[in-house]
């Protein structure tokens, strides 16, 4: 499980949307992340609003896939976009 309930994008990001994917610039650490289709969904979704039990809701039916597989994606996502700086919780 993520330690982060409601995530949301870190301030100072430029992000741009490329089809179904997104790139995520992070000029503060110099670095770019491209983000696959389903990531890019999950992000878009991180601000500070919607739970990640929300996120994983709307996942499972964007996707069609079962609610636990969604829930396990979900938290996986957040926890890496976490670890790479370009999520944190709401009120940080």
């Amino acid at each position: 499980m993520t330690g982060i309930e409601n995530p949301k994008h870190r301030p100072g990001l430029v992000v741009r949307d490329s089809e179904n994917e997104a790139v995520v610039l992070d000029k503060q650490r110099d670095l770019v992340h491209q983000l696959n289709p389903t990531a890019a969904f999950i992000w878009e979704l991180c601000d500070g609003d919607h739970s990640v039990g929300e996120i994983s809701e709307a996942l499972a039916e964007a996707f069609e896939v079962d609610s636990e597989t969604a829930r396990r994606d979900v938290e996986s996502t957040v926890d890496q976009l976490a670890d790479l700086g370009l999520v944190e919780a709401t009120g940080s």
